[in-house]
């Protein structure tokens, strides 16, 4: 799939809050404000206040999507299609607590994830491929890590089609972090 990124513009959020809603209730599961929440951001609304407080997925949404936007070292990419379509967005954060070294991404979330599985996982193979290029032009990155949920079997396949290494995974995540050296990759910019 022939795809390109960017740094997700603030102004381009409001397809992104429902997108990460429904990554988020997928990862942790329904909550019994999910369908007045959902309806309320598929109406290009900003639920209350209050909904902060009483829906977690919402609160977890908000929190994801403002990290990217008020963390030095986080960025938040879209992944477009060639009619500059937003296909997908994820948090990058460079360099992790105790590894300056290592890049983090945090999720890749699709903005519609109505397609057929194979469509899915070229996306993901896309996004992965277009990250790491970006990555590799980063002198102090060594290592570039996906966090992915255990239930997507396409992002699973992907990261591992691009020669990531699963690390040991703790009884009770909900996530795997999958691992590659980038600094091994010889077509990195002299």
């Amino acid at each position: 799939m022939e795809i390109y990124l960017k740094i997700l513009q603030q102004e381009e959020l409001e397809p992104v809050y429902l997108s990460y809603y429904k990554f988020f209730e997928k990862l942790f599961g329904k909550t019994n404000f999910s369908a007045s929440t959902k309806k309320m951001l598929k109406a290009g609304g900003n639920p209350t206040p209050l909904t902060l407080i009483i829906d977690s997925n919402y609160n977890r949404t908000v929190n994801a999507i403002a990290m990217a936007y008020n963390e030095l070292k986080c960025i938040m990419l879209g992944a477009y299609d060639m009619n500059s379509n937003l296909l997908a967005v994820g948090r990058v954060k460079l360099g992790v607590p105790n590894n300056e070294n290592n890049a983090l991404m945090g999720e890749i979330v699709l903005i519609e994830d109505n397609m057929a599985n194979k469509q899915k996982e070229e996306l993901y193979t896309s996004f992965i491929a277009e990250v790491e290029n970006a990555i590799k032009e980063l002198q102090n990155i060594e290592m570039l890590t996906f966090e992915v949920p255990k239930t997507n079997a396409e992002y699973m396949t992907a990261v591992g089609k691009m020669g990531y290494i699963l690390e040991p995974v703790n009884g009770g995540q909900i996530t795997c972090l999958f691992d590659k050296h980038i600094d091994k990759i010889t077509n990195r910019r002299k």
